[in-house]
């Protein structure tokens, strides 16, 4: 069985103001942001839906606004809530109610080249942080292991808790568990708990299924039911791999990841 390390440090940006970045749920478990290091500013989700009536339109594409925009910064000094950068952002980033970026540590490796010594991957995105593995080599990068962000982004949706013991229900947005699946994450951050279950997409997010009065079929503990029961929910999931090497940024979206909600 391969065995991952985890090579970066996390940080919500709950807010920008020049050149100050305010900062939340820190995560400097396996590297710490440093001055004089890099880091990456990403926009994990920001407010881009388009369809919100219940009916099948909803979760549709409005505006891609910055989802999935990133720049690559430099830190000047760091306090426990806040990162300030020796200058500006050039990009425009949203950090509203339907909005997240995150900062990710810009790790240096090698001096200057630098060979693999195990397998690299992504802390696991947990709403705030994570999904993403960013790392720049100024030599030759010689890649002897796995550099993965796979399985590590937004996550799928929990069951309904239905048995199968009612009718059939079209549901396309409910907050009632009882009656459908929880959707999957995407690149709309979601607040509204109305909208939480249902059979309707939310963006790249899979929706999660309906009620149904056929035999139950539970596929572990990650789909909905559905009125056709051998159906499964289907998510997305968004993982990034950034790597630099000798300043040239290659970025690799796995977007979207299509996957069985198993």
């Amino acid at each position: 069985m391969a065995v991952f390390a985890q090579v970066n440090a996390y940080a919500r940006v709950t807010g920008i103001s020049g050149t100050v970045l305010n900062v939340s749920n820190v995560n400097e478990v396996y590297h710490t942001f440093n001055a004089g290091e890099k880091v990456v500013v990403m926009q994990m989700q920001d407010n881009v839906i388009g369809g919100t009536a219940n009916d099948a339109d909803f979760g549709s594409l409005g505006s891609i606004g910055s989802a999935g925009l990133y720049e690559v910064a430099t830190i000047s000094t760091v306090t426990p809530t806040t990162i300030t950068l020796t200058a500006p952002l050039l990009t425009t980033f949203a950090t509203g109610t339907n909005a997240s970026v995150q900062v990710i540590s810009f790790r240096l490796l090698g001096s200057p080249n630098y060979t693999t010594t195990a397998n690299i991957t992504a802390l696991d995105w947990d709403g705030n942080v994570g999904g993403v593995v960013a790392i720049q080599v100024n030599g030759v990068l010689t890649l002897a292991h796995s550099i993965t962000a796979n399985g590590a982004g937004f996550r799928g949706g929990d069951t309904s808790n239905n048995q199968g013991t009612v009718d059939c229900n079209i549901e396309w947005i409910t907050s009632n568990r009882s009656e459908s699946g929880e959707k999957g994450e995407g690149i709309y951050l979601r607040t509204s708990n109305a909208q939480r279950y249902g059979r309707a997409k939310i963006l790249n997010g899979g929706g999660g299924g309906n009620r149904h009065n056929a035999p139950a079929v539970l596929l572990a503990d990650k789909v909905g039911f559905h009125c056709l029961p051998t159906l499964p929910a289907v998510g997305y999931l968004w993982a990034v791999a950034v790597v630099a090497v000798s300043e040239t940024i290659l970025l690799e979206l796995v977007v979207p990841m299509e996957a069985e909600l198993y």
